[in-house]
């Protein structure tokens, strides 16, 4: 009986969903969404805000569009827009690991290194295995002078991805502001090794 009456309310259940549309999502949304993204990638800033901007009027909770809306908004040089956007974005969706890494690029290139640094600690929070999180938040602590934890997040990113030659350059030019002459110089042959 009990194998029965779990049957009929996943039958009841699925049939509410295709009637109300869940797990489908605003497909006009993501639609206009996908518009956006092509128009991005074309170098079709004006047209790609267009459709982000129809995206999120059909789905106002679109956080990715928030996000992409925010991104082009950054290359239109409208920089509070672009910060509005992965505001929005985070808001919505405080997963979405790509948008506080680029907020927290915003923020450290407007010298707002403490924002900069929450937000690229919360990247690497949610991309655990990410490289570039560590390698942005060193960089970060380089500005403020702050070389021991930028040695030590530079190492975290060579530690996940040893090809990755920049944060060998980063640790380089940080060991060469400690007086660190012989391992920043390892670090330049490691890093022109592998480019």
């Amino acid at each position: 009986m009990m194998k029965k009456s779990i049957a009929i309310l996943l039958t009841l259940l699925l049939c509410f969903c295709l009637l109300a549309g869940c797990g489908g999502g605003n497909n006009e949304a993501e639609s206009f969404f996908d518009q956006g993204m092509e128009a991005r990638d074309a170098g079709e800033l004006d047209k790609a805000l267009a459709a982000f901007d129809k995206a999120i009027e059909l789905d106002p909770a679109y956080a990715e569009a928030y996000f992409y809306r925010g991104r082009v908004h950054g290359k239109l040089e409208n920089y509070m827009d672009e910060l509005a956007g992965y505001d929005k974005a985070i808001e919505l969706d405080p997963k979405l690991a790509d948008a506080y890494f680029w907020r927290g690029s915003f923020y450290d290139d407007v010298k707002e290194y403490e924002l900069a640094l929450a937000d690229f600690g919360k990247a690497a929070e949610l991309l655990p295995d990410d490289a570039a999180c560590r390698v942005m938040r060193a960089l970060v602590y380089k500005n403020m002078e702050l070389y021991d934890e930028a040695v030590a997040d530079y190492s975290q990113a060579i530690a996940l991805d040893p090809a990755y030659a920049s944060a060998y350059k980063g640790r380089a030019n940080v060991y060469l502001l400690l007086g660190e002459d012989e391992l920043a110089e390892a670090d330049y042959a490691k890093a022109a090794q592998l480019e």
